[in-house]
């Protein structure tokens, strides 16, 4: 997917998808992990809806398996509240992304790197939703966070 190939990473996902369904079942965590990479790649394809419902049944197996406080969970949050941006569902888009940085922070700390993700994710959709002073404060934390950890 890296390397642009959309097709061919879509192919290799959907490849693994079906045979972690096939020996592992469809609820397994490995299945979850499948689907949010396929997920990932339909979104760079602009395939918001299917997009979206990969990663939801991601959730759904996550927040099962793991509980729903789970780092991993957060992962698969802070993925669907992008594609729901895309979509220009906003305030759903919020609310994931808001959930995944209450885990992240409560899990990984106030300072980590994926808690500068969610920061500027949420920054973004507040941009969108023309809430201009919260988008600030969200990008000042996070590139705070990305200044100490990665160097100005």
């Amino acid at each position: 997917m890296d390397q642009g190939d959309l097709e061919q990473a879509k192919d290799y996902h959907e490849r693994a998808l079906a045979i972690r369904e096939e020996n592992l079942g469809f609820q397994h965590i490995n299945v979850a992990a499948s689907l949010n990479m396929l997920g990932c790649v339909l979104r760079a394809q602009g395939d918001l809806e299917q997009a979206k419902d990969y990663h939801q049944r991601a959730l759904a197996i996550r927040e099962e398996k793991l509980g729903s406080q789970h780092i991993d969970v957060a992962t698969t949050l802070n993925l669907l509240g992008c594609v729901l941006m895309d979509q220009g569902d906003l305030e759903q888009a919020k609310d994931y992304h808001e959930r995944a940085l209450a885990i992240r922070e409560e899990k990984l700390g106030s300072q980590h790197i994926d808690v500068a993700t969610t920061l500027n994710n949420l920054g973004c959709v507040l941009m969108d939703q023309g809430d201009l002073q919260q988008e600030k404060d969200y990008y000042e934390r996070s590139l705070a966070i990305l200044a100490e950890k990665l160097g100005s």
